[in-house]
């Protein structure tokens, strides 16, 4: 009854340990902190209520980063997703403007850098959903609503 008791302990403490190590934070505590970009200045100033004229120069200075980071994309892509999601930090942006995936981005993000794909693929890993999304030249993996992998 002991050795029962004792493997019974022993397989919960495992499993909660398997389980925190797969949340989508664990070992990265600082990750969702904003990052320290223009993106971030022109928040904090919509969020400080700043004039009008400072928004938009702040708008100019991040548009302008933007098509530093990626020199292919056209400024009309660039001003159109700043336009569309003021939101995202500048390295999503600046991914989707490349029409590239990155880590961690959401549906949203994917389907803005690279469109809708043209199969969406469910499946389980263990008990986590999984979806694949199939592009002509890419697959993007998504685990807990974020991309994990592409290949």
């Amino acid at each position: 009854m002991k050795t029962f008791v004792a493997a019974t302990i022993v397989a919960t403490a495992a499993g909660v340990v398997l389980h925190y190590a797969s949340l989508p934070n664990f070992g990265r505590p600082f990750e969702g902190l904003p990052p320290m970009d223009v993106g971030f200045a022109y928040h904090t100033a919509v969020a400080d209520g700043a004039p009008p004229g400072q928004l938009a120069a702040l708008r100019g200075q991040r548009a302008a980063a933007l098509a530093h980071n990626c020199s292919n994309a056209p400024r009309v892509r660039i001003n159109t997703l700043l336009d569309s999601f003021p939101e995202w930090d500048d390295g999503m942006l600046s991914a989707a403007a490349c029409r590239r995936v990155a880590p961690w981005m959401t549906p949203a993000q994917v389907r803005a850098a690279l469109g809708p794909p043209r199969h969406i693929v469910p499946s389980l890993d263990g008990l986590r959903p999984v979806e694949q999304w199939l592009y002509p030249t890419v697959s993007v993996f998504f685990w807990d609503g974020h991309v994990r992998s592409w290949q």
